[in-house]
């Protein structure tokens, strides 16, 4: 069982003595040479995954304690930059530790961020959400809101979101643009207007609106179109957290 001092020198050695075997390779390709963002992806893929499984072992080491482990390791055989390898290996690390705690932070938060979308095919058919823009987004089909139709809510966190959405039979789609329901935490029975400012809708390709549009939860922007059986609808949306004083 290595130690992680060991473990983290076990995967950086392909890393720091391996990339200029890597690049030399790539030197003998007229592709890479034709082609240097291509060169810097592999590259960069080469470096990030090792990289990530050297540092994964670190547990609770500091900083100087992985720089020290680095440089003692590989120091020698690096050469004018035996300092800023290590240097930059650990930088990488504090980096990384401080986009985890951001995201942890992030999380705890998301459900005072999002916008949300309605969207429901008012008949007796089935109806799908196909491609969703914003890889953060939750898409839900909650059961109170199958009646009279199928229906989904989309909460996105992103400032624009693009979806598509298909339906198989003809019929009403119903589009209810909003914000989250937050309620009082003093009483549930309250909800507290948690305000977004859409911008932009524009549905296959046909601005429906470019302006702002301040909703909340409880009063909403409705916009209804029809739909043909196959048909597929690009609907894209653009928004801003709430910007009035008021």
């Amino acid at each position: 069982e290595r130690t992680p001092q060991q473990t983290i020198n076990f995967w950086l050695n392909p890393v720091l003595l391996g990339l200029k075997a890597l690049d030399a390779l790539m030197d003998r390709h007229e592709f890479f040479k034709a082609n240097p963002s291509r060169r810097y992806a592999l590259v960069k893929k080469f470096l990030t995954v090792k990289l990530d499984l050297a540092l994964r072992s670190a547990g609770e080491l500091t900083g100087d304690a992985i720089y020290s482990t680095i440089k003692d390791e590989f120091g020698g055989k690096l050469g004018e930059y035996d300092v800023l390898i290590p240097a930059l290996c650990t930088a990488l690390y504090d980096e990384k530790n401080f986009r985890k705690r951001h995201e942890r932070i992030i999380s705890a938060f998301n459900r005072f961020l999002p916008a949300r979308v309605d969207i429901k095919l008012k008949a007796a058919g089935d109806f799908q959400i196909l491609n969703v823009s914003d890889n953060a987004a939750k898409v839900e089909k909650p059961g109170w809101f199958q009646k009279d139709g199928v229906g989904y809510m989309i909460h996105f966190y992103a400032n624009e979101l693009e979806f598509v959405a298909k339906a198989t039979v003809d019929g009403q789609i119903f589009l209810r643009l909003m914000g989250i329901s937050l309620c009082d935490p003093d009483d549930d029975s309250k909800r507290i207007p948690c305000w977004v400012d859409y911008t932009q809708l524009v549905i296959n390709d046909k601005s429906i609106f470019d302006k702002l549009t301040p909703v909340c939860h409880d009063k909403p922007y409705k916009y209804w179109l029809d739909a043909k059986a196959g048909e597929e609808i690009k609907i894209q949306i653009k928004w801003l957290p709430h910007r009035s004083n008021n």
